[in-house]
């Protein structure tokens, strides 16, 4: 799941909650982050990733970070099952748009129907012609 853009997150959260974990921050949340009081998995994912906590990140900084790990995840999804083409043979892209204005989401295109940054790299990913370069065993192999 990556962060909604910096525009769309002051499009609906108020003023006074414009920071992350604020109260309307939680509540446009993804279950996984809030439940309970430790940070959810997108702030562990940041954290263990990019090295700094979403708090140090800060409001403009943390949802770029946030959207380039949901990029590069949903690339390597798309791609991990387009080389074992024939064994699988596809890769099911199932959340396309978010029903309501969301802090994380696992679509690409937001509720104000923005497209995230993860859009043209998923785009990119599902061309019909494409390479996916893998590393099995100890070679380098280069899928079309």
């Amino acid at each position: 799941m990556g962060a909604s853009s910096p525009a769309t997150l002051r499009q609906f959260l108020p003023p006074g909650e414009q920071y992350i974990r604020s109260f309307s921050w939680d509540h446009h949340d993804n279950e996984v982050n809030f439940w309970n009081y430790r940070p959810g998995i997108n702030y562990q994912l940041t954290e263990f990733w990019i090295g700094k906590k979403a708090e140090d990140l800060g409001f403009d900084r943390y949802p770029l970070a946030s959207a380039l790990i949901q990029a590069e995840g949903l690339i390597e999804y798309i791609s991990n099952y387009r080389r074992r083409m024939f064994s699988t043979s596809s890769a099911v892209f199932w959340m396309y748009n978010d029903s309501w204005p969301v802090t994380h989401g696992w679509t690409i295109v937001d509720y104000y129907l923005r497209r995230k940054l993860a859009y043209y790299p998923v785009q990119r990913a599902y061309q019909p012609v494409t390479t996916v370069v893998a590393l099995e065993n100890d070679s380098v192999k280069i899928f079309g």
